[in-house]
C-alpha cells in the first residue's frame, strides 16, 4: 500500500583527461526497441543521474561535450530498481577517447552501487527458462536464499512465502506500483485471488521482478517480511506477440508413494491442468505511443487423495460407513451429501492485461495499465483420517480489477518526479451446501483409529463475502545536487471494505471429540441425540435478509525524505526517514452491556492515529574501486500493514449487529430444545437461533486504542566478491530482525492463573473450568507485543548469464521466534494459534512456524545455440533441499479448558513426555461390540506404553524430552530434496518467427526412483505456513455408563477421571506407518510424486 519501484536508472560521472569533472556534458540514453529518449546534463563534479527509465533494453548511450570526442555504447540492459553506472573520461577532439569504465552494476545486479540489503532480480530470461507449472510469482522468488516457500501437499498449489522467518501475511506484492497484495489478509499466498488459487497477473505479462527484504530506500514500505515489485511488458516500435499453451493430465503425474506394505503405489486420478493465452505489443505512433495486451485462460481439475473406496490409498475410513451415512441423510432429510470416492477440486481463471506507454516528450513519460482477473475454485480436503462428501466443501469466486497511471518527468538535470495513481477493486464470495455443518468424531474398529466425518455446509462459508476498493496516490520528487540525490515523497492509500462473515450460519453440530474411542457418535447424529457442541452465527436484525456486513473505511498516509550521498567514487551512504500514519474513519457499534461487564474495555473503539517512524541508513562500499569486492549493509525500521480483517473483526463481532454463540455440553444440558434440525425453507436451514437478549456466551472482539501496525528493526551485513574464474560472484550475508510491534490476542474473559489446576504426571498446569463472566464466551483483545526475532546466514555463489550459462547455489540457515504466528483471519482462531503449556493467554517465546532451518537452493541453466543461431536448446535444472516442517506434539482434547470453556473439544496444549509408565497414567482402550453391545478391550495400558516408547525411541526429539514438556515447533519432519527440470527447444524462422517447444518436470528425483522426493505433512495443512501438529495423546476426563470402562490392564482405577485429574490414552493407529515405523505425520500425496507439463509457444 506504499510507493514501490517500477523503473530503472542510470548514474555516473564524466571527467576530462586529467580526471576533473566536466559540468554540462550531455548524456543521452535511447531505448532502442521503442526509440524512447532520456537525457540530462552533468552537474558539479561531472555527476549525472537519469531516473524513471524503462527496465530491460537494449539501450544505447551517448555522451557529448563541446571540444571533446563523443562517446557511444550499445547493448545496455537496465534492471528493475537498480542503477547502471557509466563513468566516462573524455579526451579533446584531437586526442583519443580513453577506455570508458562501466561499473559492475552494468554487468550484473549483484555488485551494484545501489544495493544495500538482501535482494534479487528475476529477469525476463529467468522467467522464460526456470521450471514452473503453476506460473506463479512464488515459482521464481523461491530462488532467493532467505525465502521459504510453501506448496499444498495435496495439489502442489502455491501457498505463500516467508522472508527471513516472518509471516507470509506481512509481505507486499506490487505490479507496476499497484498493490496486488491480499490487503484484507484472508489467503496464505498474500496476493489478490489467492483463495481462488489464481495469479493476480499472468507471468506472460511480467517483464521483470525485484525481490527485496531490507531496502533502506525509504520510498519502499508496507512490509515487514519481503517486498516483491513486478514491472510489466510494454510495446515497442516493432509489432511483437505470441500464442502459448501448456497442459498436463494424469499421464503427466507419477504414482503415489508406497510408504508401507498396506499402501498401493497408485496412478493419479482424472486430472487436467492447462493454460493458454495470446499477447500482442507494438506501436500506435512510432517512437511516441505503444501498447501491449495479454489474454490468458486457465483451467484445472485435481483429484483428492486418500480415496476410501480405493484399497491401499492410505485412507483409514470405511467406505460402507460413508454410504450408510449418505443413505440415512437422503432418506431422513431429503438431502444428498454427495459422493465420497473420486472427488475433484476445480479451478479456473481468465485474465486480461493491457498497457499503454506514451512518450509525451523528452521530459515526460506516461504509462497507463489495466489488469482484470476473474477466477473461481472449489475447495475440499481430506486426509487419512478425515472423511468428506462432495457437497461438504465450498466454492470461492474472485474478481479483481486494477488500474495504474504513472507519470515520470525529468524536469532538468537537477530534478525529476514520479506521480502514480492506482485503483484496485476486489470482489470475493463463497458458496456452500444449503445444509447444516456437521462434524462427527467416530472410532473406526477396522483401522483402529478415530475418523472425522464432515457433512453439509462448510462452517465459515454460508455467509462469507468481501468487497474491497483501494485507491493510492504516490509522488516522489528527486533533486540532484552534486554527490547528493535527495528524495522527498508521499504515499497515500485510501481503503474501503464490506465483509460478510457469519460462521455456523446454518448451525454447526459436533458429535464427539478428536481422539475418541467411542463408535456411537454416528448413530447419535442419526438418532438426534448425544450432541457435544452447538455453534450458531446470526444477525440480530429482524430483517431475515440482513447478514450484518462489517464496513471498514481507513487510510494510511506516508511521507518520507532521504539523501543518497556519494561520499566518494567508492562509498555511497543512503539515509532517510519514513513516517506512516494509519487512520480509521469509522468505528464499531457500542455495546453498553459489555462495557459495564468489562470496565476499561469498549467495543466502539479503533486504534488512534499515531505516526510510526521508520529511520533507515544503508551503505555500499566498493572496497578497491574496481567493482570486484563490495561491502554493504544497513539498519532500519520497517513498518508493515496489518491484515485489515483483523481490524474488521472488531466491527463484525461487537455482539450488537451479530452474535456467534457456542453451546458446550453443560449449556446444551440446560437447553434440551437444541437438537439437530433441518428446514430447507428457513434462512438458517432450521438451526436454533436464540433471541439476542438471551444469547449467552457471545464471542466479542475488542482492540487496544494504542494498537500499532507491525514494525521490525532489521539489519544486515553482506560481502560480494567477484571470483577469479568463470565469472562467478560469491556472497556472504547475515540478516537480523527484531520485533518492535506485532499483533497479539488475549482473552480477557479468562481468570489469570486459571480456576484450578490439572495434574499431568509429576507436573501441574492451570485449568479453566469457567469464564470470568458467565454471560460471555471468548472475549478477544487485540493488542501488541515486542517479543520475537529472527536471523538468517547465507553463503551463495552466482553465475550471471554469459555464453549461454547462468546459475546459482546457496545455503542458508535461519531461525525465528515468536509468541504467536497468527495463522488465521478470525480473531478466535488467531488466539488459538500458538501451542502452549500454561494456557493460550500465556504463550511462550518459542520457535516460529516460519523458522526456516537449513535450506539449499540452486539452479544451473545452459543455452546451446547451433545452425547459425537458428536453433537453440535450453536446459535448466534446479534443486531445493529443505529442513522439514516444524512439528508440535499435542493432547487431543481441551485439557487446559481454555480452548472453549466447558467443552472437551479443541487441541492446543503441548504434551508432557512421561519418563515412565506410572507418569504416563494410561488407561485401557475399549471398543463396543455392535452385536453384543458390550465393551471389548482393544489395547491395554501396558501395550499403549510399549507403543509410546517405540514412538519415543524412534523420535530423537521426544527421547530428549522424556520427563519434560515438549515445545512449540520443537521437532521437525524429515529433510526434503526436490529437483526440477525444464527443457526448451526453439526454432527461429524468417521474419522473426520463433517456435518453442518446452517441458517442465517437478520432482525429477521421484521420476528416477519412486522412493525419492517425498514430502511430509499433517492434517489439512501440509504447506508449512499453518501450525503443523500431531495430537498423539488422548485425554480421559469423565466416567459414565455411556463411556468405556476406566481400567488399567483390565483392573478398574481407584479414582474416577476428572478434568483436574485425567487419565490418558495413546492410540498408535492414529499415527502413520512409514517404512515400518509409526510416525506422527504422513507422506503427502501430490508433492511426493513427479509431475510434468508440456507446452508450445509461437512468437514473432
Amino acid at each position: 500500500m506504499n510507493a514501490q519501484v517500477t523503473t530503472s536508472s542510470v548514474t555516473g560521472k564524466v571527467t576530462d583527461a586529467s580526471g576533473s569533472g566536466l559540468v554540462g556534458a550531455t548524456v543521452t540514453l535511447t531505448h532502442t526497441p521503442s526509440g524512447t529518449v532520456y537525457n540530462t546534463v552533468t552537474q558539479s563534479g561531472g555527476n549525472f543521474t537519469i531516473s524513471g527509465m524503462r527496465t530491460g533494453g537494449p539501450y544505447s548511450a551517448k555522451i557529448t561535450y563541446t571540444g571533446k570526442t563523443p562517446y557511444t555504447q550499445d547493448d545496455i540492459t537496465l534492471n528493475l530498481g537498480e542503477a547502471f553506472a557509466i563513468n566516462a573520461q573524455l579526451q579533446d577532439e584531437n586526442g583519443t577517447l580513453q577506455e570508458v569504465t562501466v561499473s559492475a552494476s552494468g554487468k550484473s545486479a549483484i555488485i551494484s552501487p545501489l544495493r544495500n540489503g538482501p535482494s534479487a532480480i528475476v529477469n525476463a530470461r529467468q522467467i522464460q527458462s526456470l521450471p514452473s507449472i503453476n506460473n506463479s510469482v512464488q515459482d521464481f522468488v523461491r530462488f532467493m536464499p532467505q525465502v521459504k516457500v510453501g506448496n499444498g501437499g495435496t495439489d502442489g498449489n502455491s501457498t505463500g512465502m516467508s522472508f527471513g522467518g516472518q509471516s507470509n501475511r506481512y509481505n507486499q506484492f506490487t505490479i507496476d506500483g499497484a498493490n496486488a497484495s491480499d490487503v484484507f489478509g484472508l489467503g496464505s499466498t498474500g496476493t489478490n485471488g489467492g483463495q481462488a488459487n489464481v495469479n493476480p497477473v499472468s507471468m506472460q505479462a511480467i517483464q521483470e521482478l525485484q525481490v527485496v527484504m531490507a531496502p533502506y530506500d525509504v520510498t519502499q514500505g508496507g512490509f515487514t517480511g519481503g517486498g516483491i515489485n513486478a514491472v510489466t511488458k510494454s510495446g515497442t516500435n516493432n509489432f511483437h506477440g505470441s500464442a502459448y499453451f501448456q497442459g498436463q493430465n494424469q499421464g503427466f503425474v507419477g504414482k503415489s508413494a508406497k510408504y508401507n506394505d498396506d499402501i498401493t503405489s497408485k496412478n493419479y486420478g482424472d486430472f487436467t491442468n492447462r493454460t493458454m493465452g495470446v499477447n500482442l505489443g507494438g506501436p500506435i505512433i512510432k517512437n511516441k505511443l505503444f501498447f501491449f495486451v495479454n489474454v490468458e485462460s486457465y483451467k484445472k481439475s485435481t483429484p483428492l487423495a486418500f480415496d476410501p473406496t480405493q484399497a491401499g490409498s492410505g485412507s483409514k475410513v470405511n467406505a460402507d460407513t460413508l454410504e450408510y451415512i449418505r443413505q440415512q441423510i437422503i432418506n431422513k432429510y431429503g438431502f444428498d451429501p454427495g459422493s465420497y470416492g473420486a472427488i475433484n477440486n476445480t479451478n479456473q481463471s481468465t485474465s486480461v492485461f493491457a498497457r499503454v506507454d506514451w512518450n509525451i516528450n523528452d521530459k515526460n513519460k506516461l504509462m497507463l495499465r489495466f489488469n482484470h482477473v476473474d477466477g473461481s475454485n472449489t475447495i475440499l480436503s481430506r486426509g487419512p483420517s478425515t472423511a468428506i462428501f462432495s457437497n461438504s466443501g465450498y466454492g470461492f469466486s474472485d474478481k479483481n480489477n486494477s488500474f495504474v497511471a504513472e507519470l515520470n518527468s525529468n524536469f532538468s538535470s537537477r530534478s525529476s518526479n514520479m506521480l502514480r495513481l492506482t485503483y484496485t477493486s476486489v470482489r470475493d464470495s463463497r458458496t456452500t451446501a444449503q445444509f447444516p455443518n456437521v462434524a462427527i468424531y467416530n472410532y473406526n474398529p477396522e483401522s483402529g483409529s478415530t475418523v472425522l466425518y464432515n457433512i453439509g455446509s462448510e462452517y465459515s462459508s454460508a455467509v462469507n463475502g468481501l468487497d474491497q476498493d483501494v485507491f493510492t496516490l504516490t509522488d516522489n520528487f528527486n533533486l540532484y545536487r552534486g554527490n547528493h540525490t535527495l528524495t522527498f515523497g508521499t504515499a497515500n492509500t485510501f481503503y474501503k471494505s464490506s465483509n460478510l462473515f457469519l460462521q455456523g450460519y446454518f448451525g454447526a453440530y459436533t458429535y464427539g471429540a478428536s481422539g475418541t474411542t467411542g463408535s456411537s457418535n454416528i448413530n447419535n447424529f442419526l438418532n438426534n441425540t448425544g450432541l457435544t457442541t452447538y455453534q450458531i452465527g446470526f444477525s440480530t436484525s429482524s430483517d431475515p435478509a440482513d447478514k450484518a456486513p462489517a464496513d471498514l473505511k481507513a487510510a494510511q498516509f506516508s511521507v518520507y525524505g532521504q539523501d543518497m550521498w556519494k561520499i566518494n567514487p567508492q562509498f555511497r551512504l543512503t539515509y532517510g526517514l519514513r513516517i506512516d500514519m494509519p487512520v480509521f474513519f469509522n468505528k464499531p457499534a457500542a455495546n453498553p452491556d459489555f462495557a459495564a461487564a468489562f470496565p476499561g474495555y469498549t467495543t466502539n473503539q479503533m486504534p488512534k492515529s499515531t505516526p510510526l517512524f521508520s529511520p533507515r541508513v544503508g551503505f555500499n562500499y566498493d572496497v578497491n574501486g574496481d567493482g570486484q569486492t563490495q561491502l554493504r549493509g544497513g539498519v532500519g525500521i520497517f513498518t508493515g500493514n496489518v491484515p485489515f480483517v483483523w481490524i474488521s473483526n472488531q466491527i463484525s463481532t461487537t455482539g450488537i449487529s451479530s452474535q456467534n454463540i457456542t453451546y458446550n455440553s453443560a449449556a446444551l444440558a440446560n437447553n434440551p430444545n437444541i437438537k439437530f434440525n433441518y428446514d430447507p425453507n428457513d434462512p438458517h436451514m432450521g438451526a436454533f437461533v436464540p433471541a439476542p437478549s438471551a444469547a449467552k456466551g457471545s464471542v466479542i472482539n475488542v482492540i487496544d486504542k494504542d494498537f500499532k501496525f507491525p514494525q521490525v528493526l532489521r539489519a544486515n551485513l553482506g560481502l560480494d566478491q567477484r571470483l577469479p574464474f568463470w565469472g562467478l560472484i560469491g556472497t556472504a550475508e547475515a540478516v537480523f530482525t527484531k520485533t518492535l510491534h506485532n499483533a497479539l490476542y488475549t482473552n480477557i474473559n479468562l481468570a489469570d492463573g486459571g480456576t484450578g489446576t490439572v495434574t499431568i504426571g509429576p507436573t501441574t498446569r492451570p485449568y479453566w473450568g469457567s469464564y470470568a463472566n458467565a454471560d460471555y464466551g471468548n472475549v478477544l483483545y487485540l493488542t501488541n507485543t515486542n517479543k520475537g526475532y529472527g536471523y538468517t546466514f547465507t553463503a551463495q555463489v552466482q553465475k550471471p548469464y554469459s555464453r549461454g550459462w547462468s546459475g546459482s547455489i546457496a545455503y542458508s540457515y535461519g531461525n525465528a521466534k515468536s509468541l504467536n504466528d497468527l495463522p488465521s483471519s478470525v480473531a478466535q482462531s488467531n488466539w488459538r494459534g500458538p501451542f502452549v503449556i500454561n494456557g493460550l493467554n500465556n504463550p511462550d517465546l518459542s520457535v516460529s512456524n516460519f523458522s526456516m532451518g537449513s535450506r539449499i537452493v540452486g539452479f544451473v541453466s545452459k543455452e546451446f545455440r547451433y545452425a547459425h543461431d537458428k536453433v537453440s536448446t535450453t536446459v535448466t535444472l534446479t534443486y531445493t533441499g529443505q529442513s522439514g516442517q516444524r512439528l508440535s506434539y499435542l493432547y487431543g482434547n481441551n485439557i487446559l479448558g481454555d480452548y472453549t470453556v466447558g467443552s472437551t473439544s479443541g487441541s492446543d496444549a503441548l504434551i508432557y513426555v512421561p519418563a515412565n509408565e506410572a507418569e504416563a497414567n494410561f488407561v485401557d482402550i475399549y471398543q463396543k461390540n455392535s452385536t453384543t453391545n458390550q465393551w471389548v478391550l482393544v489395547t491395554s495400558a501396558s501395550d499403549q506404553w510399549k507403543n509410546f516408547q517405540n514412538l519415543v525411541n524412534n523420535t530423537p526429539y521426544l527421547k530428549d524430552r522424556q520427563g519434560k514438556n515438549t515445545e512449540r515447533n520443537g521437532d521437525r519432519m524429515p529433510w526434503e530434496n526436490h529437483f526440477d527440470l525444464r527443457i526448451a527447444q526453439s526454432f527461429t524462422f524468417p521474419h522473426g518467427i520463433r517456435l518453442e517447444l518446452f517441458a517442465s518436470m517437478l520432482n525429477v528425483g521421484n521420476f528416477l526412483n519412486n522412493k525419492w522426493g517425498w514430502s511430509y505433512g499433517t492434517g489439512s495443512y501440509p504447506d508449512g505456513f499453518y501450525p503443523t501438529s500431531a495430537s498423539i495423546v488422548n485425554v480421559v476426563t469423565s466416567a459414565s455408563s455411556s463411556n468405556p470402562p476406566t481400567t488399567k490392564n483390565g483392573v478398574a482405577v481407584t479414582a474416577p477421571p476428572t478434568a483436574n485429574n485425567p487419565y490418558f490414552q495413546f492410540n498408535q493407529n492414529n499415527l502413520t506407518n512409514i517404512k515400518g515405523t509409526y510416525r506422527p505425520y504422513y507422506v503427502n500425496d501430490f508433492t511426493s510424486r513427479w509431475n510434468a507439463v508440456a507446452g508450445v509457444k509461437l512468437s514473432f
